[in-house]
């Protein structure tokens, strides 16, 4: 096995032209290192930040692996089910960008993710010459029971072969086995043939019937084991079988039915034992990738189960999931590996040990020396751990009053810090904060040594090309209002009352050590939210218990016990709160400053990204943002026009129909304009007609034309498309970056694209139905949540992508990891916080990823964190901002959320940023 980095013989991650040169280079060193320690060790981590290209680090790494060992068998990648599709379509791309056309023809992988065993062990069936040099499965994949039809009828055969007592049905059990398996789609002839022939023979036989297959119907490796099965194993399907009638009658059906329960009973208990001894049947493989594989910390899952047995932790030779043993190395890929906790991290390490040690491509370490090291790390990240808790524990105690200067007055923490670290003899609360921050220091530089062979993690540049602009600017509480401000919105006028009654209502439920105030953190995110806390799983009435749907991020928080006096409170808030979808839930501060923004943001031709917890707050934020937008478009063409709204708006009419007349003079002028660039831009000429209509779409749009179209229609078409956006992007310069994305994309990318653009709404508004009122939307505003169907929400994604519609998205927690939204937004609003800041985080990776906006207006990332002043959102702000930093220090801290544990974390002393940063790993590679 030769384990080696392609790079001189075809692969050139700088050939996709979608990065920097320096971020290419450093992906192509990531890949090296990894492939130079694999051949030691059983396997490494890379735990990039999120938007650093892993995928294409460990596309890499696993096609130098296919490319110099073609006979060693296809790397398999295990994916989450969010992400199954955006592999394939990133493997597609890096082959037509990244490899050379020599390698490129040399390279086959599966088009799509699979999402069985059975699929699984069909691909590591196929001759050599034919096999899949790379396999995307879910994760889920080898959990999942026997669904195969064919499969199970091998099952049914195996079992007539072998026990006396179904002797009598062998004759008649293709006459009922149709209804055994659910699948009467099959003549009695096909089922009697295929019953009377081994499964080799299958695949010819359903052809012969008009049903062709694309491989062989039962994997090898599965008819191999099935052959070994005697009547003692199937003493359960036999039993089942014994149900199965021998001819028509009139009980025939039920008694069909009762076989079957009883069949899919004895299928689920037989058919894991079975996956796992057909995959001991194939070759060792070369390496298993597992993105997310932060999911494998807990040894009782599923998914981790897949590596070691339910119980085995304590018993290394008795491991035995289906995935022990069957690859001879292992990549795994994480954003968040100090998210966990470092026993947690271990486990996920630990992994490494279910390599096939007995591949003749073992490690050079042995199994024994990889345990001996993982012991020793341990032990350092004990001791790193230990520490880290009695920093934290001595930090707890420090007090606002202590943190002053000589004079004994109060002074920022970062500046008391260095003071502190100066004094030669600290004393008394502040000595002990000195004396563990310098223990834990030494602990982490200690355990960086042990860790560092199996863990590899960059963080981004906090600055863009150049080093002066920083890559994001964080905009928090009223900033979302005024970038100059950091304090929290205010709350004022008719707003106030439910704010005052909810400030009540905390205190009665301050010391609850179990519960949180949900109605509280409702009411934070918008009145429709706050409305529908008050609603359990049923949707009746409750105190502050989220129910189904209520926050798509984590719907079994524990609410605060009731009580009649906050009872009291809590109605009285309902009744001061505005109801359903009425135009007063606009005017909730954080709303109304969230709106606000976006409006802004619009005005200046910017997309914007925003995400919330609560299904209503999103519902709310389409609608109220919906509303003030088509206010705006008529305020802004009313200023451009010089005209009143309605006259203004009938001239948007007017200029938006003439565009969609051919014989308009300025429907020329654009058309005349955009073809030329797009064929400047090197769009085939079969494409040129169709990109110019998507582009026409958007522009003769009322909010489009109300922002670029000039009063004066003289030279019209290139004055509007020479308007900018704040980031300097004028729309020619956005139409051509779009044709050239287009160009460097493939076929079916590039139609997928096209696609989307055709179906998306431009000129029509849609309507929402909520609460028993139907809204009237415009499109350019779209809000994706769990209950947006799968394809209506990539079409979302791929059009946001674009320059076109939608130019705002309000989405929920299903967006929050996975997908790019970085083309062309650089602004996102947190509406809603989240008590995890890993959260926050990953959100804000959609748009901060290599090839953004950012980088290419070379304009920083906006990050707006608004919150309310003196509310449960401010609180809830500042615990997020403390753990951040935490985070860094004490691996996998896991903080409480009760109203006990923030009153807590509310009172402590900011974390310097310094100090997080200080104490962090050090795990990057030079360079």
């Amino acid at each position: 096995m030769t384990w080696d980095y392609f790079l001189s013989q075809g692969i050139d991650l700088n050939g996709s032209g979608r990065i920097p040169a320096v971020d290419a280079a450093r992906q192509g060193r990531t890949a090296n290192e990894i492939l130079k320690r694999l051949q030691d060790q059983p396997g490494v981590v890379l735990a990039d930040e999120v938007g650093m290209g892993k995928t294409y680090v460990a596309l890499t790494v696993a096609l130098s692996i296919a490319l110099l060992n073609e006979d060693a068998g296809p790397v398999v990648v295990m994916v989450p089910p969010s992400v199954k599709d955006k592999w394939p379509r990133d493997l597609k791309v890096f082959l037509d960008k990244c490899l050379k056309p020599a390698a490129r023809t040399r390279i086959r992988a599966t088009d799509a993710t699979i999402d069985s065993g059975v699929d699984f062990l069909r691909l590591l069936d196929d001759a050599p010459e034919h096999r899949q040099n790379l396999i995307f499965m879910t994760h889920g994949a080898l959990s999942r029971g026997l669904t195969d039809r064919h499969v199970k009828l091998a099952l049914v055969q195996r079992a007539l072969e072998v026990a006396p007592s179904l002797e009598a049905k062998r004759s008649s059990m293709h006459r009922f086995v149709g209804g055994l398996l659910r699948h009467q789609a099959s003549t009695d002839e096909l089922w009697s043939a295929l019953l009377a022939a081994p499964t080799t023979a299958w695949r010819s036989i359903l052809e012969q019937h008009g049903k062709p297959v694309d491989d062989d119907p039962v994997p090898a490796a599965l008819a191999h084991v099935l052959a070994e099965l005697g009547a003692a194993e199937l003493k359960a399907v036999t039993a089942a079988l014994e149900r199965v009638p021998t001819r028509d009658s009139p009980g025939a059906k039920e008694r069909v039915d009762e076989a079957r329960a009883l069949f899919n009973d004895a299928v689920k208990d037989i058919w894991q034992h079975w996956l796992v001894a057909g995959l001991k049947k194939v070759d060792r493989l070369p390496l298993l990738i597992v993105d997310e594989a932060h999911h494998l910390k807990n040894p009782g899952t599923r998914f981790a189960s897949l590596f070691v047995d339910e119980g085995a932790e304590n018993d290394q030779k008795t491991l035995a999931g289906p995935l022990n043993g069957v690859f001879e190395r292992m990549l795994f890929l994480t954003a968040t590996p100090f998210q966990l906790g470092h026993g947690e991290l271990l486990r996920v390490l630990e992994r490494f040990e279910n390599v096939a040690w007995q591949s003749d491509h073992a490690p050079v370490q042995t199994s024994l020396q990889v345990r001996a090291a993982l012991t020793g790390l341990r032990a350092a990240l004990d001791q790193a751990q230990l520490h880290a808790r009695g920093f934290s524990d001595a930090w707890a105690r420090l007090r606002p009053e202590l943190v002053v200067d000589a004079a004994g007055l109060p002074v920022d923490v970062n500046l008391w810090w260095q003071g502190a670290l100066a004094d030669t003899a600290p004393s008394g609360v502040v000595g002990n904060v000195v004396h563990h921050w310098k223990h834990t220091l030494a602990a982490v530089r200690q355990a960086e040594t042990p860790l560092q062979p199996w863990v590899i993690r960059h963080t981004k540049s906090r600055f863009l090309e150049g080093g002066v602009v920083p890559r994001r600017r964080a905009l928090m509480g009223a900033g979302i209002v005024d970038e100059t401000r950091s304090d929290g919105i205010a709350v004022e006028g008719d707003a106030l009352l439910p704010f005052l009654l909810a400030a009540r209502a905390q205190a009665l439920v301050a010391n609850d050590s179990t519960g949180r105030a949900l109605f509280a953190e409702g009411l934070a995110s918008s009145y429709e939210a706050y409305r529908e806390t008050r609603l359990d799983s049923t949707g009746v009435d409750a105190t502050g218990i989220a129910g189904n749907g209520v926050d798509e991020d984590d719907d079994t928080r524990r609410s605060v016990a009731s009580s009649d006096a906050l009872e009291w409170y809590l109605r009285a808030i309902e009744d001061a709160v505005p109801r359903g979808s009425n135009e007063r839930g606009a005017l909730h501060p954080k709303m109304q400053a969230t709106v606000q923004r976006v409006l802004q943001l619009w005005e200046a031709g910017e997309k914007v990204l925003v995400f919330c917890h609560y299904r209503a707050t999103g519902r709310a934020l389409e609608r109220h943002i919906s509303r003030a937008m088509d206010a705006a478009i008529t305020s802004v063409a009313s200023r451009r026009f010089g005209l009143d709204g309605d006259a203004a708006n009938e001239r948007l009419d007017r200029l938006g129909k003439r565009l969609q007349q051919p014989s308009d003079p300025v429907r020329k002028a654009l058309d005349e304009a955009l073809g030329r660039l797009v064929r400047e831009a090197g769009v085939a000429d079969v494409d040129v007609d169709p990109v110019v209509e998507v582009m026409r779409r958007f522009f003769r749009t009322p909010a489009l034309l109300a922002r670029c179209f000039p009063a004066d229609e003289e030279n019209a078409v290139p004055r509007a498309l020479a308007t900018a956006d704040s980031s300097g992007q004028s729309l020619d310069a956005q139409f051509r970056a779009f044709c050239r994305f287009l160009v460097e994309r493939e076929t079916e990318e590039r139609k997928e694209y096209m696609d989307a653009l055709r179906s998306v709404q431009t000129g029509e508004r849609y309507e929402r139905d909520d609460d028993g009122v139907k809204d009237q939307l415009l499109p350019n505003i779209r809000l994706a949540n769990g209950a947006t169907k799968d394809d209506t929400r990539r079409r979302l994604l791929v059009t946001f992508n674009t320059p076109f519609y939608p130019e705002v998205l309000v989405a929920s927690s299903v967006l929050a990891e996975g997908v790019d939204l970085h083309l062309n937004c650089r602004f996102i609003i947190h509406h809603d916080l989240c008590w995890n800041p890993s959260t926050l985080e990953q959100r804000t990776g959609r748009v901060d990823r290599l090839g953004a906006k950012a980088e290419k207006a070379r304009d920083s990332i906006r990050v707006y964190q608004p919150y309310i002043a003196e509310t449960q959102d401010e609180k809830m702000f500042r615990v997020v901002q403390e753990r951040e930093r935490w985070f860094q220090v004490v691996m996998g801290e896991k903080f409480g959320e009760s109203e006990a544990d923030v009153e807590k974390e509310t009172a402590r002393v900011s974390l310097p940023a310094a100090v997080a940063t200080e104490l962090a790993f050090r795990l990057q590679l030079p360079g």
